[in-house]
């Protein structure tokens, strides 16, 4: 089996935020809604009220909820990370072998294996340093742009375009 592309992934935090960042959808979308209501509501009490100890109290929950929402993915990220490097004394890492019909997975510190067909990746998207093959079951292949062994980072983007049908 010849293949088109070799990569390894070191799943270290800032790789996992970029992941949560960019994966989070509509769940985000959603809750980003809460400040917008919160501040609107303050707005609303301050034009009625004056601007008062209630509209102030609006005001900080909308600012204690936009921080919240944006450190959560590094967070998690972060805590992700620390939990693998204590169980395997290292960043987790997956090397991705791209061949004619479906992708080969190997993770590292499980001496795990996995293949998956290209079928399965629903959407493709691009951060500063990964390329992200979400599968059709949600989860995500995470392809580091500087992490290709074999084939080059500017081919892969059309390859993995022309496999999978996915723009």
């Amino acid at each position: 089996m010849e293949f088109k592309f070799k990569n390894t992934c070191i799943q270290n935090a800032r790789h996992l935020t970029e992941l949560a960042r960019a994966t989070a959808g509509k769940k985000i979308a959603l809750i980003g809604i809460l400040p917008v209501v919160i501040i609107i509501a303050g707005i609303v009490i301050i034009i009625k009220e004056g601007f008062g100890v209630t509209a102030g109290l609006f005001l900080i929950a909308a600012f204690t909820v936009i921080t919240v929402m944006i450190s959560a993915p590094r967070r998690v990220a972060n805590e992700t990370s620390k939990r693998n490097c204590k169980q395997y004394g290292q960043d987790v890492s997956v090397t991705l072998t791209f061949l004619e019909e479906e992708v080969k997975a190997h993770n590292h510190q499980r001496n795990v294996d996995a293949t998956i067909p290209y079928e399965e990746i629903a959407k493709i998207i691009e951060t500063r340093s990964l390329y992200l093959l979400v599968l059709k079951r949600g989860m995500a292949l995470m392809v580091q742009k500087d992490g290709f062994t074999f084939g080059k980072t500017e081919d892969f983007l059309p390859f993995i375009r022309e496999k999978t049908g996915v723009k």
